[in-house]
């Protein structure tokens, strides 16, 4: 069989059975590269065909530019359509439901507001009618944008269809502005769908244009990126240590036990308060010494020798040695025996 006669039973097996018409240099390119890809078997004409037809359904309708809607739908504020028409639903939305409780339920979240108002809101009554879905279709044959409602329940529709899905609406069909009002008969789901349109008009990327929000396509990226580098960070910081601003502010409070330690001895008093605070301190110096030789800054030591610490026997640690005891205590001896005694 000739090349032309498959191009022309493939053109009226579409438009007889999907009601599908496209150009015909679109169906004759389709069909040499089908025949192309099964150079080594002989394609009949029923496998040729269900292969055109399920190209057609991955097919982008503004890549043939063919219309076949009529102009009148967008040019007559209202009429009737009649007839069958095979095109493409870009996006579909649910406008009976707020936009944004739909986009956190796909999000998996739940906010404060609505467990208040599922908590707080009445019982619906059995005689009462329940809220119907209404969805909103943006449709194209390639060249003509127009919208569809569900002006009554259609079963083979759902929120859930891909971009590019493909039906045909057949019948009589009232059409508002543009708008067709679609019942349970004038649809026909035929299937399909088209990568390129998937990022552009998916559920939640809609949703979210129609509550106002801005869109960040890396949003999930850099969240992912952020939560995988945060602990590493952390523990790079503790591994370091204190900074360079800590360790100076420990070598201040060093310097102050120091000078406090001095103006008690020199004055010739001194309690076991102030011996613990002198202890204190030099196991703090002590320490900031240990880091700062860790961090590459050691501290001058002095050639004298400390004696160590001693303790007594209520706990409380005295870096004086035992002869500078004896002398203080000679001393406050003397001191006291200097003075007057006080006559009534």
């Amino acid at each position: 069989m000739s090349t032309s006669s498959i191009v022309a039973s493939v053109e009226t097996w579409l438009s007889s059975t999907w009601h599908v018409k496209v150009p015909l240099t679109w169906l004759e390119a389709c069909i040499n590269w089908i025949q192309e890809e099964n150079s080594g078997s002989n394609l009949s004409q029923a496998q040729i065909n269900k292969q055109v037809f399920e190209q057609w359904l991955l097919t982008d309708l503004r890549d043939l530019e063919y219309p076949i809607l009529p102009n009148c739908i967008l040019d007559t504020p209202k009429g009737e359509l009649s007839g069958c028409f095979s095109i493409q639903i870009d996006s579909l939305v649910d406008v009976s439901q707020p936009a944004y409780s739909q986009l956190q339920k796909l999000r998996g979240k739940s906010t404060v507001n609505e467990e208040v108002t599922a908590s707080t809101q009445t019982f619906q009554k059995p005689w009462e009618a329940k809220p119907t879905r209404m969805l909103m279709l943006q449709l194209t044959d390639g060249v003509h944008q127009i919208q569809g409602m569900e002006y009554q329940p259609v079963p083979v529709l759902c929120s859930n269809l891909p971009p590019g899905t493909k039906i045909t609406v057949q019948g009589n069909i009232a059409y508002r502005l543009g708008v067709l009002l679609l019942k349970p008969e004038n649809v026909k789901l035929l299937g399909g769908e088209v990568d390129a349109l998937l990022e552009d008009y998916c559920q939640e990327r809609l949703l979210a244009r129609l509550i106002g929000e801005a869109e960040n396509p890396n949003s999930v990226g850099q969240a992912g990126h952020e939560q995988i580098f945060s602990r590493p960070v952390d523990e790079l910081e503790q591994t370091l240590g204190p900074s360079d601003e800590e360790l100076l502010a420990s070598l201040d409070e060093n310097n102050e036990f120091t000078l406090n330690n001095r103006t008690s001895l020199e004055s010739g008093y001194c309690s076991r308060s102030n011996n613990f605070n002198t202890a204190s301190g030099s196991l703090t110096a002590h320490n900031g010494n240990v880091l700062l030789q860790k961090s590459g800054r050691p501290l001058h030591h002095s050639d004298e020798q400390v004696s160590p610490p001693i303790e007594y026997g209520d706990g409380f640690l005295n870096d004086f040695p035992l002869e500078d005891d004896f002398l203080l205590e000679e001393e406050m001896q003397r001191q006291m025996e200097e003075v007057p005694p006080v006559e009534m």
